[in-house]
Parts: C-alpha cells; sequence; structure tokens
C-alpha cells in the first residue's frame, strides 16, 4: 500500500513536473509572443501619427481629384447640350420667343445659344453683329451668353480681356472663378500683354483649359509666311494647348511704337499672315479665325482676298466710338464682331479720365448726360454693366478687362433679364456716337 502510494505519488509528481515543463514551454513561447507584440505596439506608437497623416492626405487627394473629375464631365456634357441645342433649334428653324426687331432676314443666321437662370434657350439671330443704325433686342434678351460663328464654333459673348493687366495671374484666376470661359491675350511679345505664359500657368494649375475658349493673335513684327506660323506655335507652346479656339492678326502693320525697332525686319505683310492662318485652321490647330483694328477698307480687301472668310472682327467699340462701318462690314459679309475697350480705357490718352465710367466726369461734362440719365433708371446697376449690356442688345460681343476681382464678377453679370434697356435707353447711349473726338 505504502510502495502503492509512492509510486502513485511519484506519478502525479511526474504529471505534474511534465505539464510544470509543458506549461513552462507555453509560457516561455507566450512571453516570446508577447515581446513581438510589444516591440509592433512600440513602433505603432512612434509612427501612428505620421501614418495616419500620410492616409489622410491619400484620401483628401483622392477626393480632389474625384471632385474635378465630375466637375470636368459636369462641365462638358454642359458645353455638348448647349451646342446640340443650338444646332438642333438651328436646324429646325425654331422661332424666337418675344421682341423681334424689324430686322427679321431670311438670309443665313447664327444660332446663339442663351443660358439664364440655369435654363439654357436658343435663338436664332443674323450672322455676325446685328443691322446698324438702332436699337436691336436679340428676342428672348440679350441674355444669349454665347454665339454660335459661321463656323458652327459656339463663342462666349463675354471674355475677359487681358491687355493691361497689373497682376495677370491673379485677374485670370478671378475671372475663372467669376465663370467666365473666354480668356482673351495675345502674342508674348505684344506690348500690353506679355501674359501669355501667365495664363498658361494659371489654366495648368487648375488641370487644364477644360472648356475655356482661348482667343491670342498675331503681332504685326510677326507678319509673313514664316513667323507668323513660328508665332502661332510659341503660343501653343506658352498656353499650354494644343490648338487656340480663336486667333487674330492683331494689326495689319506695325504703327508708332508697338513693334521693336530692333528686331529684325518684318518678313511679309498681313495677307501672308492671313494665308497661314487658313493653313493652320486647315490644320485644326485654331478652330476660328480673324483679324484685330482693321480699317473698313481693309476689310474690304480681306473679303475678296480670302480664302476661308474670317470669323471674328475685333476693334475698339464704346459709346463714343461705335466702329460703324466696321460693323456695317460684319453685318454685310457675314462676320461675327467683337469689342474691346467697351468700358472706356481708350480714352485715357485724350480726355485723361474715362468718360464712360467716371461719374466725376460725367457730371461735370453734362449732369443731364445720358449715360447718368440711363444710370438712374437702373439704380441697382453699375455704369459698367449698362454699357455692357448696351453692346450685348447690339449683337455686339465684349472682352471687357479690369483688376479688381469685383468688377471681374460685375462684368459678366449682364445677361438676366433683369438688367434689359428699354429702346429709350438704348437711343440715348446711341446718340452718344461721334459726340467725344481723339484729338
Amino acid at each position: 500500500m505504502v510502495k502503492e502510494r509512492l509510486r502513485q505519488r511519484s506519478g502525479g509528481g511526474g504529471g505534474g513536473g511534465g505539464s510544470a515543463r509543458s506549461g513552462g514551454a507555453v509560457g516561455a513561447g507566450g512571453a516570446g509572443r508577447d515581446d513581438g507584440s510589444h516591440e509592433r505596439g512600440r513602433w505603432w506608437q512612434q509612427h501612428r501619427t505620421v501614418v495616419t497623416t500620410l492616409l489622410l492626405i491619400a484620401f483628401v487627394l483622392l477626393a480632389l481629384a474625384y471632385a474635378s473629375m465630375r466637375a470636368r464631365q459636369r462641365r462638358h456634357a454642359a458645353n455638348v447640350a448647349h451646342h446640340a441645342a443650338a444646332v438642333l433649334r438651328a436646324a429646325h428653324g425654331e422661332a424666337n420667343d418675344g421682341d423681334r426687331s424689324n430686322s427679321a432676314t431670311t438670309a443665313a443666321t447664327t444660332t446663339t445659344t442663351t443660358a439664364a437662370s440655369a435654363a439654357s434657350t436658343t435663338v436664332v439671330v443674323p450672322p455676325g453683329t446685328a443691322p446698324v443704325g438702332g436699337p436691336y433686342e436679340m428676342t428672348t434678351g440679350a441674355q444669349a451668353t454665347h454665339i454660335q460663328l459661321s463656323n458652327g464654333v459656339v463663342m462666349p459673348r463675354v471674355g475677359f480681356g487681358t491687355a493691361g493687366l497689373r497682376d495677370s495671374r491673379r485677374a485670370v484666376a478671378a475671372a475663372l472663378d467669376a465663370g467666365y470661359t473666354l480668356i482673351d491675350t495675345a502674342a508674348q511679345v505684344a506690348v500690353w500683354y506679355r501674359n501669355e505664359i501667365a495664363i498658361g500657368d494659371v489654366l495648368a494649375d487648375r488641370g487644364g483649359r477644360d472648356d475655356i475658349f482661348i482667343t491670342t493673335k498675331v503681332h504685326p513684327q510677326d507678319h509673313g509666311a514664316t513667323r507668323a506660323r513660328r508665332s502661332v506655335d510659341a503660343s501653343l507652346v506658352h498656353l499650354r494647348t494644343t490648338y487656340v479656339d480663336l486667333v487674330l492678326l492683331h494689326f495689319p502693320e506695325c504703327w508708332g511704337d508697338i513693334c521693336d525697332q530692333d528686331a529684325l525686319p518684318v518678313e511679309g505683310t498681313w495677307r501672308d499672315s492671313w494665308r497661314v492662318l487658313e493653313a493652320l485652321y486647315d490644320e485644326k490647330k485654331i478652330r476660328a479665325i480673324g483679324v484685330s483694328n482693321f480699317r473698313a477698307w481693309q476689310l474690304d480687301e480681306l473679303h475678296t482676298f480670302a480664302r476661308i472668310q474670317p470669323h471674328v472682327i475685333q476693334t475698339w467699340f464704346d459709346p463714343y466710338e461705335q466702329a460703324t462701318d466696321v460693323r456695317e462690314r460684319c453685318s454685310r459679309y457675314g462676320w461675327h464682331f467683337q469689342a474691346y475697350s467697351t468700358l472706356g480705357s481708350q480714352w485715357w490718352s485724350t480726355v485723361h479720365a474715362n468718360p464712360v465710367i467716371d461719374r466725376r466726369w460725367l457730371h461735370e461734362r453734362d449732369e443731364r448726360h445720358a449715360l447718368l440719365r440711363v444710370a438712374a433708371r437702373h439704380p441697382q446697376r453699375s455704369l459698367a454693366q449698362l454699357v455692357l449690356r448696351w453692346s450685348l442688345q447690339h449683337g455686339v460681343s465684349v472682352v471687357p478687362k479690369s483688376n479688381n476681382a469685383q468688377h471681374i464678377a460685375e462684368n459678366i453679370d449682364v445677361f438676366d433679364a433683369r438688367h434689359r434697356l428699354d429702346d429709350d435707353d438704348v437711343r440715348a447711349i446711341d446718340a452718344l456716337g461721334g459726340t467725344l473726338r481723339r484729338e
């Protein structure tokens, strides 16, 4: 019995010893695992902030990229919808709503795309500009935001001009933020511009041009078969794009100090440069072509000379300088008229003030000045808005400029029907034509 009990105790001890050894082995393994977990925990404590920050940045970048992609898709879809609506309505000859001026014509028509309060409509208006000599309300209102040129290209009717800006990058960014989709610039050598590169930078910073309509110009110093092509190629590089929507010949020839007297002699004439624009249009590097600052007789010559007719004619136009002869040529030949310096900036060298939007100058000149009388009837609108609206109601597209973000935003807020000027308002401003002379 005693032996039996001793044997059982020994076996139990052996079992206990085995258990202890087994338990010890497990304990040792657990301790190893605990050491590994501790190391991993310590690494996480040390790097948790960095990892979390990197993950957060990656998430934000992905979200921004997705939002940008969706925004581009929406803009593209809206652009396609506007264009499709214009083509379909023009094809079906849809009649205009509202008042129609007595200038209705059976000639070829230009389709104008209208957007008001997030809804788009399309109206059909005569090609180029409205008939010269009287008020012209574009049916559903001059709130038409786009016009279809004679070749089918759709162009915004209010763009942002960039001549003489103090800070082109900041001003162009403000214009894009305000909703402008046309930027008007000129060759980098143009003395009043020199901002193609800056504009290209701004567009690149925003992910590319998307639906932005870009206008640039060939400087008269670059007239000629070789240099005009080189000028456009340089503009494509500066603007970081493979095509330009509209290229204009800036001037028919050099004058004053606009050309560098130390540069090589001008290679050719505007006729040589026009042939270059026609070739680049055929190559689809340019979607539309035109000229700027051509006189009426030069436009007659261009009409006869051109293999491809110009789509846009741009020149100075404001209440005092109404470019009647140039607008008449546009109406006659089916070209679209676009104005620059509509808000009076061309008069500084003559009257040393701005006679279009400077209320003090207007009061001193005549307390009953037509612009002041029109402004009194529209107290919620700035003089700039009223003059831009007057231009639109004459079928004229505009490219106002400003360095002031508030003014930039105001200048494109002119399409709503509430801005409509009645016939008396339009006639009052029309009567200012020729009343101020350049000395």
